[in-house]
């Protein structure tokens, strides 16, 4: 077998921040995993960093320009269908006002209220660490 079909699916996830709270974006049913809210982003393109990818992700999903990106932690994840490799990047500064363009539901809730959503499984242990007083993780 080819290495590369081998390889998970690389994905940038952004951690957008505004008022203490994060976007959460609801996958439309119908695509895959729909129905599941998740942290807006995307594949990455070959020869693409993981800031650009992200960047792009957020200006066709949400218009907005991220002004400040900042990699965070990446974790792997098997799903039945395969597997992928997200990127997390917090965005702490942004221009525009997000506006959902793929026919996503938004919301900006606290980390502890997010915990009570039905997230992707990966993100399950991003919020948790988000949630918790201890890991400074507050904007």
């Amino acid at each position: 077998m080819h290495p590369a079909l081998n390889r998970p699916l690389e994905v940038v996830a952004g951690i957008i921040w505004q008022k203490g709270r994060l976007l959460a974006a609801l996958r439309p049913i119908g695509k895959p995993l729909g129905g599941f809210w998740e942290f807006p982003g995307g594949k990455v393109e070959a020869g693409e960093s993981m800031e650009k990818a992200l960047i792009r992700e957020l200006r066709e999903e949400l218009s907005i320009e991220p002004q400040t990106v900042s990699y965070w932690k990446s974790l792997g994840h098997t799903y039945p269908h395969g597997s992928v490799l997200l990127h997390f990047l917090h965005v702490t500064s942004f221009k525009g006002e997000a506006k959902a363009l793929e026919n996503q539901s938004l919301k900006w809730v606290y980390p502890l209220e997010a915990l009570q959503m039905n997230f992707l499984p990966p993100d399950l242990p991003i919020l948790r660490e988000l949630a918790d007083k201890n890991t400074g993780c507050k904007y």
